[in-house]
């Protein structure tokens, strides 16, 4: 039995890991996609649904702007 614990855990490390490398190798504007298919099927007022409404809303707003505001910064000599 152990043995079998062992190989799920191993399992979804591994899953969890493989699909963190995915999510931060695609692009910004691919993840946003992504979550605003996601959204709606986790809205259903639960905890999760509202983060992800946030993100997504929060990411929206960013994407509309002048993007990173990279540009906007000065340095603190200049």
């Amino acid at each position: 039995m152990t043995l079998l614990a062992q190989q799920v855990l191993v399992l979804a490390l591994c899953a969890a890991a493989a699909f963190f490398a995915t999510w931060r190798l695609l692009s910004p504007r691919l993840r946003l996609s992504l979550l605003e298919t996601v959204v709606p099927h986790f809205s259903a007022g639960s905890r999760i649904g509202h983060w992800l409404a946030i993100r997504v809303n929060r990411q929206r707003a960013a994407a509309q702007s002048s993007g990173c505001s990279a540009c906007g910064k000065k340095s603190p000599g200049a």
